[in-house]
């Protein structure tokens, strides 16, 4: 089922907050669902991925959503941010890959693949030069994805997480064309 000509992604506009509240609460609590409480996965998406705070980031300038569908259903979508920078993120012109998430049951298609460039084109459209993340450092499939796509890591963070703080890896790379080798 499905192939990626199936594949359509589009840039989020103001009347997406329902489908994004939905949507980024579910792919985070798939991606996370082994490692943390139901709990903790809840408490957390009720206030980062609430309507009022979607529907707000939505608005904000600084926010880019994308959407990815598998024919008429959304299965995942990116948000890139235009924010201050960690310190050790040092390249010029520097966007934030905030978040990038698929639902469960495309992962292994090589949508993941088309986000990402997708994402890349963006943030050169939109004139950034370099791209940086934060990720868990406990999650291993995601870094594993990330140094595929020529991302490095060049320090951490501190991300809070319920009553914890947890840590982030922050990565980094150059944008270059989505069609450059």
């Amino acid at each position: 089922m499905g192939s990626m000509s199936d594949l359509y992604i589009r840039n989020a506009a103001s009347g997406d907050a329902a489908l994004l509240a939905e949507l980024t609460a579910r792919t985070f609590k798939s991606a996370y669902r082994s490692q943390l409480t139901e709990k903790e996965l809840d408490d957390y998406a009720a206030s980062t991925f609430s309507l009022d705070r979607i529907q707000s980031e939505l608005n904000d300038p600084a926010c880019k959503f994308l959407i990815a569908y598998e024919g008429d259903t959304a299965i995942g979508y990116a948000l890139l941010r235009t924010d201050e920078p960690p310190d050790n993120v040092t390249g010029p012109k520097p966007v934030e890959l905030a978040r990038i998430y698929l639902t469960e049951g495309v992962i292994g298609k090589g949508y993941g693949t088309t986000l990402m460039e997708a994402c890349l084109q963006a943030a050169k459209e939109d004139g950034h030069e370099t791209i940086w993340l934060g990720v868990w450092e406990k999650n291993g499939r995601a870094i594993r994805f990330y140094e595929k796509w020529g991302f490095t890591t060049v320090g951490s963070i501190d991300f809070e997480f319920g009553d914890e703080v947890q840590t982030d890896l922050v990565m980094v790379r150059v944008i270059t064309s989505a069609n450059q080798a």
